[in-house]
């Protein structure tokens, strides 16, 4: 049998027995004129004997291409189209091969390791049909040429399989065709690193001669530079774009892999200096300035951050020296700082002052400047405006005791519980009757005796009609049960100069308000300076500034200027007014006064 080079027959005797055979490649469409190895075998279907076994090779006919001894890629041996000639981990190396006859594919495989890279170029005779293409690991077919696109086959620089470790595979295909070709596979090694900045965070707005934050991240988008030093800069621009400053440097290990892998991301402080100059800034990262390494591209290593505002320290507080937000002098907003030298929160009664409880009033006029639930007092009781604060008062606007009528704060009010226009505390006949007449005392006057002498002394003097008797006014339509007036009485008469006493009382009264009016006169208005500075210096304490104050002497100007009565005084009128205003009447609210202003006056 006459086998080729993978085993398979394709010439045998058709006769068997003991004459000689004879197996030969002439006249064969596959194997006439064509090189390569072959295989003979010889069996003995019966029994056992001696043969000779004779190898003639004839000339190659010049008009048949022949391969003659297969040596791919100088190889030494043909590129089986299967497995494929295996070439290694990263090779390098360039061959011609050949196809011719039955020989019509060829394979070769191998492996790039991780960062390292590959090009393979086929070439060969554009008049062949022949075809080349490289499958990955998987059988995916990367890329492909044929006679019209002979030149580079495959390469993994600046593809998606740069550094990646992978093993390939080439395939050749004559397309019926005969003749030789040439690959070249050349180990590119790694890709040159390319570090880049991937971010960079200048600081925020800020005052000069604070400590600001800057933040950045870093990344290698190519090759290995693992273990490398570099040398890192951040500087501070104007808005300009000129250097102000440098705010860091330092050393950086360049500690990632490959193909895009960040290797430093970090933050670090800065203080800016107390000089720095009103205005816009920015900052601009710099990497490897000392070029430490190769890189195959280096205009990604500087980067310009975001803009941010630095305010010069000085000229901020320059009209506010004590730096509490209220400015020493007007701006225009009115808002002026009470206490320009000493740091303050206070806005209530005054700007920038201290208020240790911080409830906007200064601890000047707090009265409760420990507890942020009171702050006023403005009815003076003792007991704070605010109702839901600490001693709350119930009611704010007129004075109180703790247990006043409607709750803390608010006065007792005046009772009389039967009517008779005494109070209580000062009636001696709490229980009078409906509509008596009462002296001082609350006590009832018995008006019988003096109506019967009036009567009688009438009927004797005046008889004039009905005997002579006349009872005008006893028992009047009034029921007022006061004494009668007699027409025309003389000697028992209550009148002077023909004027009765309610009347001369009148007009004594009116003397004596003149008098006082010309005596207040003649003093001037000295007395009343007087009486302000008084008034003045008793609330000088709280410095003028809580409402109550404003509120009591609004009372006071509303008093008439000069009382009836001389101990009388500003306040107890403006206290009286604050319980007319709240619906006492004015009888009542005298007497109440009276026990606050002038107890001397009830006591017995």
């Amino acid at each position: 049998y006459l086998r080729d080079d993978q085993g398979d027959w394709f010439d045998r005797p058709y006769l068997g027995g003991t004459i000689d055979e004879e197996v030969t490649t002439i006249g064969n469409p596959n194997f006439a004129g064509s090189g390569g190895i072959f295989y003979l075998s010889v069996e003995s279907f019966v029994g056992v004997g001696i043969y000779t076994l004779i190898i003639e090779t004839e000339g190659v006919d010049p008009n048949t291409f022949n391969c003659g001894q297969q040596n791919d890629l100088n190889l030494g041996q043909d590129a089986p189209s299967s497995s494929g000639i295996i070439l290694g981990n990263d090779p390098t190396l360039s061959g011609q091969g050949c196809m011719s006859g039955m020989d019509d594919a060829d394979s070769y495989s191998f492996t790039v390791t991780q960062y390292a890279n590959t090009e393979v170029t086929f070439n060969a005779d554009s008049n062949l049909a022949f075809v080349a293409w490289i499958e990955d690991s998987s059988g995916n077919v990367l890329s492909q040429v044929d006679n019209t696109s002979f030149g580079t086959l495959f390469t993994t620089m600046d593809t998606e399989n740069e550094g990646v470790q992978n093993t390939y595979k080439i395939i050749v295909n004559s397309n019926g065709d005969v003749g030789l070709y040439n690959i070249s596979i050349t180990d590119e090694g790694a890709a040159p690193a390319d570090l880049t900045i991937d971010s960079i965070i200048c600081p925020i707005n800020h005052t000069s001669g604070s400590e600001v934050q800057f933040s950045w991240q870093l990344t290698n988008l190519r090759g290995p530079a693992d273990g490398v030093s570099i040398t890192v800069h951040l500087d501070m621009l104007n808005e300009t774009g000129e250097e102000v400053m440098r705010m860091f440097t330092s050393s950086v290990i360049v500690s990632g892999q490959y193909n895009n892998t960040a290797f430093d991301a970090r933050s670090e402080f800065f203080n800016t200096p107390d000089e720095l100059t009103t205005g816009d800034y920015s900052c601009r990262l710099s990497i490897d300035v000392d070029d430490a390494i190769a890189e195959s591209n280096e205009s990604n290593n500087v980067m310009i951050g975001n803009t941010f505002y630095v305010q010069n320290e000085e000229e901020l507080w320059a009209n506010d020296v004590d730096r509490d937000g209220y400015n020493t002098t007007d701006t225009g907003d009115g808002l002026v700082d009470d206490c320009p030298t000493s740091y303050g929160e206070s806005f209530v009664d005054r700007y920038g002052c201290a208020d240790v409880d911080g409830d906007g009033v200064s601890n000047l006029n707090d009265l409760w400047p420990l507890d942020d639930s009171q702050a006023f007092d403005s009815d003076g009781d003792s007991y704070g405006d605010e109702t839901n604060g600490t001693d709350g008062d119930y009611c704010p606007e007129v004075a109180g005791v703790a247990n006043g009528d409607g709750g803390q704060g608010c006065p007792i009010l005046p009772k009389d519980a039967d009517l008779d226009g005494v109070l209580d505390q000062d009636d001696l006949c709490p229980n009078t009757i409906a509509g008596a007449t009462v002296d001082d005392d609350g006590c009832e006057i018995d008006n019988s005796s003096t109506n019967n002498t009036s009567n009688n002394t009438g009927n004797q003097t005046n008889n004039t009609g009905n005997n002579g008797t006349t009872n005008q006014g006893n028992n009047g339509s009034d029921g007022g049960n006061e004494p009668a007036n007699n027409d025309g009485e003389d000697g028992t008469s209550n009148t002077v100069l023909g004027l009765s006493p309610t009347i001369i009382g009148g007009l004594v009264g009116l003397v004596i308000i003149l008098l006082l009016i010309l005596g207040f006169a003649m003093r001037g208005g000295n007395k009343a300076e007087n009486n302000e500075e008084y008034v003045n210096s008793q609330f000088a304490t709280q410095d003028l500034a809580y409402a109550g104050y404003g509120q009591q002497q609004q009372v006071i100007a509303q008093a008439p200027a000069v009382a009836i009565d001389p101990t009388i005084t500003a306040e107890q009128l403006a206290y009286e007014q604050q319980l007319i205003t709240a619906g006492y009447p004015a009888e009542y609210a005298r007497q109440y006064a009276d026990q606050h202003f002038r107890p001397w006056l009830t006591q017995r």
